[in-house]
């Protein structure tokens, strides 16, 4: 039986709630149900009617997943038609949205996929996509400004289906399943004037046009705790003299929502990838560590052991893993070789293993290497990495390409424009909320120094205060035990998806055909 009412050029709404039973995977579908007074109701812009194919309960079961190329076939398909039938000259435009009212944790995932299908012109509306990247409640832009002309009607399919993996065990899917998995409507909205389509934004352009104020800072001697009031973002000169755009001290919108995982957005990268670093499982998350006891190096007592990756007795060697890359990236094969794509290649990570003051020996007299002459004895830091040795990158393009994961750490130089700075606790500023309990201090990418006093060698790096020290700059001997925070770069071209970039509602990001295979 065929449910089919008006649609005011405002809203019509449908529910649909996908039911996983207990073997299996058993999909109950209750369709569409057009909410409103049942009359035809005309404004202006004209009206649409909104007719749903299905019977007002369907269940649909599944015995297994299903390969995405079988998605036509088989995945579960809600249709609807949307018609004008002229009662007014005036032509329509309108939008389709999937509202979620609900989603058990384990189905925000990227093998649970959907897809919204233009039936009558036979292309697809929004490609496959996945849950992933969605909160518990919201709505997902399945189409917008589309334009339906007098007469005209259009019939859709909206495809879900749970994608069949022949890599990764999906066994936790698969089990345990009962009660509601997802509650979710489909939301058609038409609004008068012309159809005109949002733009697209890539991620970093989004996260300028949300931020307008732009503003620079020259003076580093302090702490710095003042409020971005949820508009500002600072400016300062980076690699190769060209801008990168950074937050600082206390902001309130630089939250981002991927890989299933919370991060805060550091700045947008002089390539304009977007660089993050790891939050946590929650946006109020205090213990944002992927590992809270980890060494830098399980060595100390040569200067070479300050390299993420090193050779000993060299000052700019590569040839070993540091035991905190080993760290890393293994964390990342773990949590997000699925989602490398949107992950920049060209992004560098600096080890910045250049002499400040002395000089290098592999275990000689006493030094001290830049990051602790710009940071420690001044207050100067900067984005710059000068020497390509210590740019580490998985593309050669822009460093040495010795990252086979795409991963580092932040450096004292970032933390400092950040807001923090050396020797004095900043409890307020964003680097520091996500990381303020579960370890005492937690690791960054920059050498501080080689220090040698009566025989007592010691290789150091800065590190940052957890629960001792809230979110000041130190600097600890490598083999000292401290937390890890991930740091990663989202692609230049990924897209901005949705989100403003608070706690209640992190940036969100998709990711175009083309750009899933670009270096950045």
């Amino acid at each position: 039986m065929n449910n089919n009412k008006r649609l005011i050029i405002m809203s019509v709404t449908g529910v649909l709630i996908l039911i996983c039973g207990v073997v299996g995977i058993t999909y109950s579908w209750f369709s569409t149900v057009v909410e409103g007074t049942g009359k035809p109701i005309i404004v202006s812009a004209g009206v649409l009617d909104v007719k749903y194919d299905e019977a007002e309960v369907m269940n649909v079961s599944f015995g297994k997943p299903i390969y995405d190329d079988n998605r036509a076939t088989q995945a579960y398909k809600n249709t609807f038609t949307i018609s004008h039938e002229g009662r007014s000259t005036i032509d329509a435009c309108y939008s389709i949205d999937l509202s979620i009212d609900s989603i058990q944790d384990k189905f925000k995932s990227k093998w649970v996929k959907y897809e919204l299908y233009d039936v009558t012109n036979d292309v697809s509306v929004t490609g496959v996509k996945d849950f992933s990247n969605v909160v518990s409640t919201g709505t997902i832009e399945l189409a917008e400004a589309l334009k339906l002309n007098v007469g005209e009607s259009v019939q859709y399919e909206f495809r879900v289906w749970l994608s069949y993996s022949d890599i990764e065990d999906q066994t936790e899917l698969l089990q345990n399943n009962s009660g509601t998995a997802i509650s979710a409507h489909i939301k058609v909205s038409a609004k008068s004037g012309e159809c005109v389509a949002t733009p697209d934004y890539y991620l970093y352009e989004q996260i300028l046009l949300d931020n307008p104020n732009v503003e620079t800072r020259t003076d580093f001697s302090v702490a710095f705790t003042t409020s971005n009031n949820g508009d500002t973002i600072y400016k300062a000169s980076g690699q190769d003299g060209k801008d990168t755009y950074y937050f600082a001290g206390q902001v309130t919108n630089n939250y981002v929502k991927f890989a299933n995982k919370y991060w805060r957005i550091v700045r947008i990268n002089e390539d304009n990838s977007v660089r993050l670093i790891y939050a946590g499982t929650s946006t109020e998350d205090t213990s944002a560590f992927i590992n809270t006891g980890q060494a830098y190096n399980s060595s100390y007592n040569n200067s070479a052991y300050v390299g993420y990756m090193y050779t000993a007795n060299e000052q700019f060697g590569t040839s070993t893993n540091s035991s905190i890359k080993t760290v890393l990236d293994e964390w990342y094969i773990n949590n997000l070789s699925g989602f490398d794509e949107y992950i920049s290649k060209t992004a560098i990570y600096c080890n910045d293993r250049t002499v400040g003051s002395g000089t290098w020996s592999a275990t000689g007299s006493t030094f001290y290497y830049a990051a602790y002459s710009r940071l420690a004895s001044g207050k100067s830091p900067t984005y710059i990495c000068g020497n390509v040795n210590d740019r580490f990158t998985a593309s050669t393009s822009t460093g040495n390409g010795k990252l086979t994961y795409p991963i580092g750490l932040i450096t004292a130089d970032e933390v400092a424009y950040a807001g923090g700075k050396n020797g004095t606790n900043n409890s307020s500023y964003y680097i520091a909320q996500n990381a303020k309990t579960g370890a005492t201090y937690w690791w960054t990418m920059s050498p501080s120094s080689w220090e040698n006093n009566l025989g007592n060698h010691s290789a150091g790096v800065f590190s940052v205060g957890g629960s001792a020290a809230a979110g000041s700059l130190n600097y600890n001997n490598v083999n000292t035990t401290y937390g890890v925070r991930s740091v990663v770069s989202l692609k230049s071209c990924v897209l901005y998806s949705g989100g403003n970039g608070t706690a209640s509602d992190p940036y969100t990001v998709e990711l175009s055909d083309t750009c899933s295979t670009a270096e950045n």
